[in-house]
């Protein structure tokens, strides 16, 4: 009878030790899964619309891509431009504000933007020069991130009225 005793306190004692360990490994992995579901929410249906590619080559050589963001609640940062050539040769660029390489476009919603390459005027632009398509464009493809996770796209190609 005194080992069942013994047997049972012992039992509680290792449970009581447990439980607290238990319970803050739960409520940490609890608040991270619903602070990640929460920004999913928040992101997922972010609405990213390329209206209008316009490339102008010879004089300006230049690609204007403007986009709105037509539905969202959180503010897009990071974008990258994704040209694509008829052969699907393709070249990513990540536009930046003046010459501050180290701070993107911040785009809120229900704004519109426009996206210029100045491959004519602009030293982080010229270096991309040689590779983008030209006038066999056949897709252009913008990526803003929201929350700095989750990336909302927006795409236009050829034949659609968004390219000009």
């Amino acid at each position: 009878m005194i080992a069942v005793v013994l047997m049972i306190a012992f039992t509680v004692a290792v449970g009581g030790i447990i439980l607290p360990w238990l319970m803050g490994m739960m409520t940490s992995a609890t608040t991270a899964t619903g602070s990640s579901a929460e920004k999913q929410t928040f992101c997922g249906n972010s609405v990213l619309n390329v209206k209008e590619v316009y490339s102008s080559f010879g004089t300006n050589d230049t690609f204007n891509v403007t986009v709105s963001y037509d539905f969202g609640t959180q503010n897009l940062y990071n974008f990258n431009l994704t040209y694509v050539d008829n052969s699907g040769t393709s070249v990513t660029v990540q536009p930046k504000t003046g010459r501050n390489p180290n701070k993107t476009y911040s785009l809120s919603p229900g704004a519109l933007y426009v996206f210029s390459l100045n491959l004519a005027a602009s030293e982080s632009d010229v270096a991309v020069a040689a590779s983008l398509p030209g006038s066999s464009l056949r897709q252009v493809v913008v990526v803003g991130m929201c929350q700095d996770t989750y990336p909302v796209p927006g795409e236009c190609k050829s034949g659609q009225v968004c390219m000009k």
